[in-house]
């Protein structure tokens, strides 16, 4: 028997490396010969680093940098001297799950700490950068990045400003320094499509969960307009329009922007750099999972990639999830058997105790309906 565990964190609650664990404990018990092959997985958010540090032959580079809110923290970035390649985990520096629930809130979070992040790899002198993005805290289309990276960005007073995201609107005008890295070939890793404006935006479909009121996103999406027309007028580009710019809080289309970025599916990056087809094309059972299975599952997020995956090679997968917002239908046109949530409807607070005690119930389950 080969079964293959590859799942996404349960934010907040499990890592991927300790929600495969506890399940593979469990099912090795029931069948102590069966081969369990667990892939510690991420769809470019936080965990990604971790992934592909346990997963590829890497330098892990600490360094110190600052979080969303200004704050000294440490941080590390993935070294490949072979190739002269480095990997950036935005999460590691402006990750939403860096701050607690009263410190969240997206008018006043910055990305120059993740531009921190890039200006410490510049050092190596790398031919490539990949940029993981997914989990930010801001919402500042990644100006505080270019800021950190010496585009200079100035007030209507003509004084020079290192702008959060509710500063986006009193920018007159820039200076960018892109000879910083010309000659460096950068990716942005998401799998985020939203464009960067209007009600399907960056501001207005994930400015609520990062803290912002009602009022804040009306200002962050003026501020993000604003940006808009001086990048527009500066470069004559409409990177705005572009599917994945309002990723990370707009870090997409500031990375197009300032950077030179092309977009990759997170899921497809992570797929293909873990080598994970070889390891379902053996299994004979695969069981995946993430936090919450909604509509942003169907569109490129990571158990998709998975099922895809699963299905061209005629494989049976499973679904773990904190929470299941998909019909049967969706559930069945993902390429699921079968969706095992933890709880039936959103609980006041998850406990990661109470998480793994579901946890191990259900996985009881998948041994009892798949494996006998």
């Amino acid at each position: 028997m080969n079964i293959v565990i590859c799942s996404d964190s349960f934010k907040d609650s499990l890592s991927s490396d300790e929600l495969s664990y506890i399940i593979s404990q469990i099912i090795s018990k029931k069948f102590p010969k069966a081969k369990i092959t667990c892939i510690e997985l991420a769809d470019g958010g936080e965990g990604s680093l971790n992934a592909l540090a346990t997963g590829l032959n890497a330098d892990i580079i600490s360094h110190c940098s600052l979080d969303s809110l200004l704050r000294p923290i440490e941080a590390d970035f993935l070294h490949f001297p072979s190739s002269n390649h480095i990997v950036i985990e935005l999460a590691q520096t402006c990750g939403l799950g860096l701050l607690n629930s009263s410190e969240r809130n997206c008018f006043y979070t910055s990305t120059y700490g993740f531009g921190l992040q890039i200006l410490k790899a510049l050092e190596f002198k790398p031919d490539s950068i990949d940029l993981l993005i997914g989990g930010s805290a801001t919402n500042d289309l990644g100006v505080g990045m270019a800021a950190a990276l010496s585009c200079k960005f100035y007030n209507q007073e003509q004084q020079l400003v290192q702008p959060v995201g509710k500063d986006l609107n009193s920018v007159s005008r820039f200076e960018p320094n892109y000879n910083l890295f010309e000659n460096i070939k950068f990716k942005v890793v998401t799998d985020v499509d939203n464009i960067l404006l209007g009600d399907g935006g960056a501001t207005y479909t994930y400015g609520k969960q990062k803290g912002a009121s009602a009022k804040e996103l009306d200002l962050l999406e003026a501020g993000a307009k604003n940006i808009v027309k001086l990048v527009s007028a500066k470069t004559k580009s409409e990177y705005h329009l572009y599917p994945g710019a309002g990723a990370a809080g707009g870090v997409g289309y500031g990375a197009m922007v300032f950077l030179g970025a092309i977009k990759k599916s997170g899921i497809e990056y992570m797929i293909d750099k873990l080598q994970i087809r070889k390891s379902i094309c053996e299994a004979d059972l695969v069981i995946t999972g993430e936090g919450k299975l909604d509509n942003q599952t169907l569109n490129g997020k990571l158990i998709s990639g998975v099922c895809k995956l699963a299905s061209e090679e005629n494989k049976k997968v499973v679904a773990i999830c904190a929470l299941n917002e998909l019909r049967k239908t969706e559930i069945s046109k993902l390429g699921l058997s079968k969706v095992y949530p933890l709880y039936l409807s959103a609980p006041d607070f998850i406990s990661k105790e109470n998480t793994e005690i579901r946890l191990e119930k259900i996985t009881q389950e998948i041994i009892n309906d798949n494996l006998g």
